[in-house]
């Protein structure tokens, strides 16, 4: 999967951000790839929403996409390839529910 190693030495993190008003979570989802990775989105489709009470309390979209183009970094990190097993050891506590719903195959 691919995960943004974060700048700021708190680990990994999925690329993403927050939604403009404006914006649904598919376009949000397409935008922030871009900006944190260089990839854009070819095809977006919907995994898994729910809410995390972490440092911030968010709801988070998680989505399953296809993307083209060569990585590259951003102020926020770097895009890596990782396996489910180094995501889940490194991501987000905010984010790790996605990473065990993926683990379980859903």
């Amino acid at each position: 999967m691919l995960v943004i190693r974060r700048n700021d030495g708190r680990g990994l993190c999925f690329p993403g951000g927050l939604a403009h008003p404006w914006e649904t979570d598919e376009q949000a989802l397409v935008r922030e790839v871009e900006e944190e990775t260089g990839l854009r989105a070819q095809s977006v489709e919907f995994a898994v929403r729910y809410d995390s009470d972490g440092e911030i309390p968010v709801r988070i979209a998680v989505f399953y996409v296809k993307a083209e183009g060569k990585p590259r970094g951003s102020w926020e990190g770097t895009p890596d390839w990782v396996e489910l097993e180094e995501a889940h050891a490194g991501i987000l506590r905010s984010q790790k529910y996605a990473v065990e719903r993926l683990q379980q195959g859903g």
